[in-house]
Formats: structure tokens, C-alpha cells, sequence
């Protein structure tokens, strides 16, 4: 018995969450980014350009391989340090 309460208890406060997050989603536009994507204007005719010469997207690419490197280095030094394998 006590269970089942717990169990329905349970049941309508995830119901609760997902409704509230469901009318969040419905109050929020389908891409924070919409109004910026359907700007054609002299400034991207501009990025256009300056991506020929300046590889914009290999040096995104490489930036985000780094971080993750960086990352990763830290999160395995701050677990050996909560296991005590180094200072």
C-alpha cells in the first residue's frame, strides 16, 4: 500500500516536471539562432571571403580537439588525486 502511494507520488510529480518542461519547450523558438541564420548582409559576404584565406574551420576544429584534450587531462589528474596515485 505504502508503496503504491509512493509509486503514484512519483508518477505525478514526473508527469508535473515533464509538462512544465513541455511548456517551456513550446514558449521557446525552434533555434535560439533563427533571426541570425537568415541574415544575408555585406558581413557575410565578408566571412565568406575571409574563410578563403583564413581557415576559420580547421581552426575552430582544432581549438575544440585541444579543449578537449585539456579536458581530459584534468579530469584524469583530479581523479588520481582523489585516489591518492599523485600530488
Amino acid at each position: 500500500m505504502f508503496f503504491t502511494a509512493l509509486s503514484k507520488f512519483i508518477q505525478l510529480f514526473i508527469n508535473l516536471i515533464g509538462g512544465a518542461f513541455g511548456i517551456l519547450l513550446a514558449v521557446l523558438p525552434k533555434s535560439p539562432l533563427q533571426s541570425m541564420l537568415s541574415y544575408t548582409g555585406a558581413f557575410s559576404d565578408f566571412l565568406g571571403v575571409c574563410s578563403f584565406f583564413i581557415p576559420i574551420g580547421a581552426m575552430i576544429a582544432i581549438t575544440q580537439a585541444w579543449l578537449v584534450a585539456v579536458a581530459l587531462y584534468y579530469i584524469h589528474s583530479a581523479w588520481m588525486r582523489w585516489l591518492k596515485m599523485i600530488e
